[in-house]
């Protein structure tokens, strides 16, 4: 699940922000769902004894398609897009099976929760929002919340659809 702020005026911080790692183990990507900020670097590593290639599939045509061949334990590839988008798939074609998802933000205000539902969205600045909570199949919850100086909580319910 991915959960963001909605309409802050924060911008990407892109250059400060490390790199997100895809990795390609067992020919799978991992992690499954990622999210970053407009701008930021993303790398994905094959460790596998095989050839993959990393094709991204963007829905935002102010991003770019890209399809690149990765060999067995070979040179890292890096990405970056330029404009927000939700699920952006990234796949490959050699294994039609392995599959990962990025979300794009142009703000910093944004997690993936962990596998026990756990997120955390750092420094947001103290004001009412919107928050959104967005499964790949479960679809979405928007909750408000008043952020006060200090730790600050909201919880999401997404039943997942069959």
């Amino acid at each position: 699940m991915v959960v963001s702020v909605q309409d802050v005026s924060g911008k990407s911080t892109s250059p400060s922000a490390p790199p997100l790692v895809i990795e390609q183990k067992g020919c799978q990507y991992q992690p499954y769902v990622a999210a970053v900020q407009t701008g930021q670097k993303i790398t994905v590593k094959n460790d596998d004894p095989v050839m993959h290639n990393v094709h991204t599939t963007p829905g935002n045509s102010s991003n770019k398609e890209q399809n690149k061949a990765q060999q067995p334990n070979g040179a890292d590839r890096s990405f970056s897009f330029e404009a927000p988008e939700e699920f952006m798939r990234f796949k490959c074609d050699v294994h039609p099976w392995m599959f990962a998802y990025v979300s794009v933000f142009d703000h910093p205000y944004f997690a993936v929760n962990g596998k026990d539902g756990a997120y955390k969205i750092a420094n947001v600045p103290p004001s009412n929002y919107k928050v959104l909570a967005k499964h790949r199949k479960g679809g979405s919850v928007e909750q408000e919340i008043e952020v006060k100086d200090g730790a600050n909580s909201l919880d999401f319910v997404i039943e997942l659809k069959p």
